[in-house]
């Protein structure tokens, strides 16, 4: 049996083989090739001649201990910049280990996580407005066991009706109307009731006393009205002598 070590580049060399002989050659199983998970061909058979044997290849395989997970959406495009899609473990489900926002694509591959056999949680958010969509988003977990898992998620929102945004606010709406209406149809009989209104208003904001003024009914001292100009106390107030009356001649 012959050994040899593989270079850097992947190239090996065995010596001393005898010529007319024939070889099995194959990669070393074990502790030494752990790291190989493996070959094709398992093995090369070869005849020993006079002249060196090149070309005897073996592709190896080494062991992955790395898992990729990608995706791609199917949704309208005008939707797919809402999108967001993270990658949480299932021990925290609260921190997102990746983030990723969509934009013209719609397909996605998340960054080399470890084969680590734990279970991780790939959830789906959109920014879309629960008031005005009606939408779910989509969700799954998987165990990071194997190299390659790939997801394919639905994304379908559908616009809420518009009959049921009125519904809402026609409530106040229509009464407004239908207060408008009624008052142009019957202008004639209610502008008058309009007008004594607005004249009964005004007159008792022409009557109502200045602010910071104080009116009293208690009975003034005799001589107060002296102080009072004549021309802002009326006729009334002003004082009137008293005529006598012309005796008759007996």
């Amino acid at each position: 049996m012959k050994k040899a070590k593989t270079d850097s580049d992947g190239s090996y060399r065995l010596r001393g083989l005898l010529p007319k002989c024939g070889y099995e050659v194959s990669l070393k199983t074990g502790v030494t090739n752990a790291h190989i998970e493996r070959t094709t061909p398992k093995k090369r058979l070869v005849m020993a001649d006079d002249k060196d044997l090149t070309d005897v290849d073996i592709i190896a395989f080494r062991r992955m201990n790395h898992a990729d997970v990608s995706g791609n959406f199917k949704t309208d495009l005008q939707y797919l910049s809402t999108l967001k899609v993270l990658l949480m473990s299932e021990a925290q489900p609260d921190s997102p280990i990746y983030t990723i926002s969509m934009s013209k694509s719609t397909f996605f591959y998340l960054p080399t996580q470890q084969m680590d056999g734990k279970r991780y949680i790939l959830s789906v958010e959109s920014s879309l407005s629960r008031s005005e969509y009606d939408f779910t988003v989509p969700s799954v977990d998987f165990v990071a066991n194997k190299s390659h898992h790939h997801f394919t998620f639905e994304f379908k929102p559908k616009l809420k009706s518009v009959e049921q945004d009125l519904k809402r606010g026609s409530y106040l709406i229509l009464p407004m109307v239908a207060l408008i209406v009624a008052l142009s149809y019957n202008y004639k009989t209610v502008l008058p009731h309009m007008q004594n209104f607005y004249q009964q208003v005004l007159s008792a904001s022409q009557k109502a006393p200045v602010s910071g003024q104080s009116v009293s009914s208690s009975s003034q001292p005799q001589g107060s009205d002296n102080s009072i100009p004549r021309e802002f106390l009326g006729s009334e107030a002003s004082p009137v002598k008293k005529r006598n009356k012309p005796r008759k001649a007996q």
